[in-house]
């Protein structure tokens, strides 16, 4: 071991020992060297190895105060190398990039879970169901402090158009994010792999054709992600992040969208017309195409963005799924009541809607297909909803008939189920209907003759209208059932349910029942997936969300926030819809399924279906 190595090794067991830390002064060259027993040449080249590593500072001037303090950057001595070997070619900025949406996406993510995990006030003793006493989690005030930080700096960005001052407000903002996770780490990690590939970023931002349009996009795009952490939905904050940076390198042409570096000498202009890809150049039969569903439904906003190709008979099918979301808007809150749909209720899926935009974006999804159900058909201010989605998508929503939304939904559900399972039955509960398909199951379903029925039953809409006690009384239980019971009377009376083998349910509300139903802790629509569960099973769980309380449902893992209030009234949906089925058939089970009209809005982009 060289001698310069020898004092490095007893500075960083001083260091270890507490003898030495940040803040303070190493001692003088000369008597470093006494202490080491090395030559003073040793001592300077320690210590310029120091400066190098980001652990000491030269404090100019005389007296106490002069001398080498101890500090600690690490992201600026990593960053540093990385951009050396970055300029040399050992490590590629595509790889960097790639390796700071990781570790950017995490940190979001865990920003996020600190919120969701941290309740905003203590839960008076009796009011949350199960409540087995334990402490209440408190939040480090490092990571309030952070996000404080990172408000603070959107703020910034919104008063400055000065090209430099935004970037180093951007990444300033990324750190603080990065450091709301809590892991100090991770934070060294971002700020060095921003300091590596800044230099590149820089270069391509000065060649754009129009910053002010591209730090525009970004301000909505930080703000979305910041919101995403405040709200506590780690998931979201996460894909909002990873579709912020790969655009943002995609789009300024310092990394192409195929994570292949481009030339530094390349007009970034035309490397963008290059990777531009359109509808037209979706492949024959055979050649996946990257597509996406957009189901605007009365609670939820959901968004499936899938590689679909054609077999050689022409039928569709998803050879990779790439991204699933659904968030609850309740679009169609109050609209039974007013025939109108709310302002509150067109911000809340506009905000959702501009997060589902940048996933595609970053997606590389050459064709969109996006369907507006029940609230759009019930709603007389539907023109406030078109034109909203219109700007902020770039092209119009369909909306659905009932029929359609029946037929599109059983696609997406039966295509790929096994043909051995025969014919189906196949109930749908939304928020502000209910539908009933009858055909086969497997790649027939999407040529053979369907019976669809719609029934002006969900679960938003029974609960606002009649289920508006919580928990609701014995008279509002019994009237709710009755409204059930017609409705699912007629349905089946208008259906030939004739050799009908299997009964599927399909999306959240029967996902959440049958979770309930199955024990499940968790909402895992993968796990529940194509799941069996008796009906008495059904009836027990639906019965149990009925006459619970909101705060007792609230308690429960499985529940999604958005579906609270309503899950009560989709669970007696199911269980009444299951025994007007068995009266008919006998059938005394129910399938689970995870695929359904956004599933068929997806497959109908690779064929001609309706």
């Amino acid at each position: 071991m060289r001698a310069y190595q020898q004092v490095l090794a007893r500075i960083e067991d001083d260091l270890r020992a507490g003898r030495l830390a940040p803040g303070g002064r190493l001692p003088a060259e000369r008597a470093l060297a006494e202490r080491y027993r090395v030559a003073r040449s040793s001592v300077r080249e320690a210590v310029k190895v120091l400066e190098t590593l980001g652990m000491v500072r030269a404090q100019t001037g005389s007296g106490p105060e002069a001398g080498m303090v101890l500090i600690s950057e690490p992201g600026t001595s990593i960053g540093t190398a990385l951009r050396w070997h970055a300029a040399a070619g050992g490590l590629a900025v595509a790889d960097l990039v790639a390796a700071r949406v990781l570790v950017e996406s995490w940190s979001a993510e865990h920003a996020a879970r600190v919120v969701a995990e941290t309740p905003p006030a203590p839960v008076p003793a009796g009011a949350a169901f199960g409540d087995g006493g334990d402490p209440m989690p408190t939040e480090p005030a490092s990571a309030a402090a952070a996000r404080e930080r990172a408000a603070n700096l959107l703020s910034a960005m919104d008063g400055t158009v000065d090209t430099a001052e935004f970037l180093h407000l951007d990444t300033e903002f990324h750190l603080a994010l990065a450091q709301a996770a809590g892991n100090a780490v991770v934070a060294a990690m971002l700020q060095a792999m921003r300091h590596g590939i800044e230099s590149y970023v820089s270069a391509a931002v000065q060649a754009l054709p129009d910053w002010p349009a591209m730090a525009a996009r970004l301000r909505r795009e930080h703000r979305a992600v910041f919101d995403a952490v405040q709200a506590g939905r780690g998931a979201s904050a996460a894909r909002l992040m990873s579709a912020h940076i790969n655009g943002f390198y995609a789009d300024t042409g310092s990394v192409a969208s195929d994570g292949v570096e481009p030339s530094r000498n390349s007009d970034v202009a035309g490397n963008r017309a290059e990777r531009t890809v359109t509808a037209s150049s979706a492949g024959p039969i055979g050649e996946p195409m990257r597509v996406a569903g957009i189901d605007a439904g009365t609670n939820a906003l959901r968004l499936l963005v899938a590689d679909v190709a054609r077999d050689a008979d022409g039928t569709p099918t998803v050879v990779d799924e790439i991204h699933r979301e659904q968030r609850i808007v309740r679009l169609g809150e109050g609209v039974d009541a007013t025939g109108r749909l709310s302002t509150q209720a067109l911000d809340r899926t506009w905000q959702v809607l501009a997060d589902y935009v940048a996933v595609l974006r970053a997606s590389g999804a050459v064709r969109v297909r996006m369907a507006a159900t029940s609230a759009l058909r019930d709603a007389s201010n539907g023109a406030d909803f078109l034109a909203m989605v219109s700007s902020t998508l770039g092209q119009l929503p369909e909306v659905l008939t009932g029929e359609q939304e029946a037929r599109l939904g059983f696609y997406g559900t039966a295509a790929a189920l096994p043909a051995q399972w025969g014919r189906l039955l196949v109930i749908d509960i939304g928020g502000g209907s209910t539908e009933w398909v009858v055909g086969p199951a497997g790649p027939a379903a999407l040529a053979a003759p369907l019976q669809a029925v719609s029934t002006q039953i969900g679960a938003v809409r029974i609960t606002e209208r009649v289920l508006r006690s919580d928990p609701p009384t014995r008279e509002e239980r019994a009237d709710a059932q009755r409204w059930i019971d017609a409705e699912c009377t007629a349905a089946l009376t208008a259906l030939d349910l004739t050799g009908v083998e299997q009964v599927v349910a399909v999306a959240g509300t029967a996902l959440t029942v049958g979770a309930a139903a199955l024990g499940h802790a968790l909402l895992d629509p993968y796990t529940l997936h194509l799941a069996e569960v008796r009906s008495d099973r059904i009836h027990s769980a639906a019965r149990n969300l009925l006459t619970s309380t909101r705060a007792h449902r609230a308690a429960l893992r499985y529940v999604l926030p958005g579906r609270v209030d309503v899950i009560g009234a989709g669970g007696l949906i199911l269980s009444r819809a299951l025994t007007a089925v068995e009266q008919r058939t006998g059938i005394r089970a129910v399938r689970l399924s995870n695929r359904d009209l956004l599933d068929g809005l997806v497959l109908s982009l690779a064929t001609a279906l309706p």
